[in-house]
């Protein structure tokens, strides 16, 4: 059967994890574009946590097509980072 973040949101977390989990490393690149996402946020209203603009350059970077997230506040910068899709965990 096929997972999908549904699975996670349902609280199948330990499936789920199985599929979608990659351990990637942290770079030059990686850091560059957390930076360009915290700058982006500095011209809104949008308080932009250093992890969580790490989080979202990282995914980004995976080449990820969306987020499953609890942090509304990191959903937001997920929208304004353009690329990501938000699935709200709540």
């Amino acid at each position: 059967m096929a997972l999908g973040w549904r699975d996670y949101v349902a609280g199948d977390f330990e499936q789920a994890a199985q599929r979608f989990r990659r351990i990637l490393d942290l770079t030059p690149e990686s850091h560059r574009e957390a930076e360009r996402l915290l700058l982006a946020a500095k011209r809104t209203t949008l308080p932009l946590r250093a992890a969580d603009a790490l989080h979202l350059a990282l995914a980004i970077q995976a080449g990820a097509r969306g987020i499953v997230t609890f942090d509304l506040r990191m959903a937001r910068a997920a929208v304004l980072a353009g690329s990501l899709e938000i699935h709200p965990a709540l």
